[in-house]
């Protein structure tokens, strides 16, 4: 069963987490080819070369949250997620 929905408490003060979400290749292009409008990201070459570079492209990044789908369902996604909004909110209160 799906946990409902909540909204933020109107009294919460925004705060910004950056999260990251990958898989290994063999994941992201079986979830490619499934999905028909995908476009050339159905690619392997395409895709491959997007592999090639997200290591670089993650580092700068500096995700509070790296996420593995392929390890994740959603529910575990989104408690992942809405626990680093918790924690980031924390730190701000504290500071």
């Amino acid at each position: 069963m799906h946990a409902p929905l909540r909204q933020s408490p109107a009294h919460a003060s925004p705060v910004l987490v950056t999260v990251a979400i990958t898989a290994p290749f063999r994941v992201a292009f079986s979830r490619a080819q499934a999905d028909s409008t995908g476009g050339i990201s159905r690619e392997r070459a395409i895709l491959n070369e997007a592999y090639e570079r997200w290591p670089s492209e993650l580092e700068p990044i500096d995700a509070d949250v790296l996420l593995d789908t392929s390890q994740l369902d959603i529910e575990e996604t989104t408690e992942r997620i809405h626990a680093a909004i918790g924690s980031a909110r924390s730190r701000r209160v504290l500071r």
